[in-house]
């Protein structure tokens, strides 16, 4: 029962995701710079609050071993390391976005953070189920 929670909510995440990325290609062709980066970092920091909530019904599972779903120490361990980098990048593009929109280095921080928040989820996806 506890899984099918887990999944019913990963699986309504997954369609936000979806819906936050088609606004984003769509707000692409603006040419605005600095929305442009706003709308990355606002995916990014989505796309982060869905592996987010996956880790953390990760980690309320019962430890293994466990007839059911069970959480594993050492993909907790990993899931909280790669948790600290993916917010970190968040928070550095975020700096950016408020001090210097346009910056060209703002676009490449916006993008290590979409990078490190997927690479995250691709985690959650892999190890939470």
């Amino acid at each position: 029962r506890e899984a099918y929670r887990i999944s019913l909510a990963w699986r309504t995440a997954m369609k936000i995701i979806a819906i936050l990325l088609s606004a984003l290609a769509l707000t692409a062709c603006s040419g605005d710079t600095t929305t442009d980066n706003r709308n990355g970092l606002g995916v990014a920091q989505s796309v982060y609050g869905v592996a987010l909530t996956g880790a953390l019904a990760y980690k309320k599972l019962p430890p293994c071993p466990s007839p059911l779903a069970c959480r594993d120490a050492a993909t907790l361990e990993t899931m909280q390391k790669v948790d600290r980098g993916a917010y970190a990048a968040i928070e550095a593009a975020y700096a950016a976005v408020k001090t210097d929109p346009t910056s060209p280095a703002t676009k490449i921080l916006i993008q290590a953070a979409l990078s490190s928040t997927e690479g995250f989820k691709a985690l959650v996806d892999a190890k939470g189920k």
